[in-house]
């Protein structure tokens, strides 16, 4: 459910909520304190998941802070959501910056595919030539990333040849700010994370 419409959720089920069930929570925003306020007596378990898990490809941030959780719910959740991709216990208190980065993380990485799959359509790739090659880029990219010895910034050096057609590119994204202004966006949902959280 929305973080927006779980107060009036909880408020039903609270009754059958004892101190032997766990209460597990994908509610961007909403703390354990506040779960465990509308709970009742109910331990609380956060998890902060993104859609790739879909495919088997998540990540999953997952709190373990409630101090009345019991040894065997703390291993059960992270161990029912291995299977699903990679999986990170976390403090609370970095579950904002997880829901920025990571959580809203596939929405950000969509909406690049998108433009570049646009770009191709306009310089003269056909639609599906364009989608199927940027999904591919996409994929290769990723995997290079996560299996080489090189840092990111490395490989972005290693396509950057003297005066060629990618470094002019990235010039461009410098001049008009590209890279400041993703971390604008990623800092603007981190300060709706926390806002939903005060509500």
């Amino acid at each position: 459910m929305k973080p927006q419409h779980a107060e009036s959720v909880m408020g039903g089920i609270a009754p059958v909520l004892t101190g032997d069930k766990c209460l597990v929570s994908i509610c961007a925003g909403l703390t354990v304190e506040t779960l465990k306020g509308w709970s009742g007596k109910a331990p609380v378990i956060r998890i902060m998941p993104n859609t790739p898990a879909m495919v088997g490809e998540g990540v999953f941030a997952i709190c373990l802070d409630d101090a009345d959780l019991t040894e065997d719910m703390k291993a059960f959740i992270p161990d029912a959501f291995d299977g699903l991709g990679l999986v990170k216990i976390m403090a609370e208190k970095q579950f904002d910056a997880f829901t920025a980065v990571i959580g809203s993380g596939p929405a950000y990485v969509f909406y690049f595919m998108e433009a570049l799959m646009e770009a191709g359509v306009n310089l003269g790739l056909t639609r599906q030539e364009s989608t199927e090659m940027v999904e591919a880029l996409f994929s290769g990219s990723a995997k290079l990333a996560k299996e080489s010895d090189y840092h990111v910034s490395q490989l972005r050096e290693m396509v950057s040849s003297p005066a060629g057609t990618t470094i002019r590119a990235l010039l461009h994204m410098d001049r008009m700010a590209t890279r400041g202004n993703i971390v604008d966006a990623v800092t603007e949902s981190y300060e709706r994370s926390i806002e939903l959280g005060k509500k």
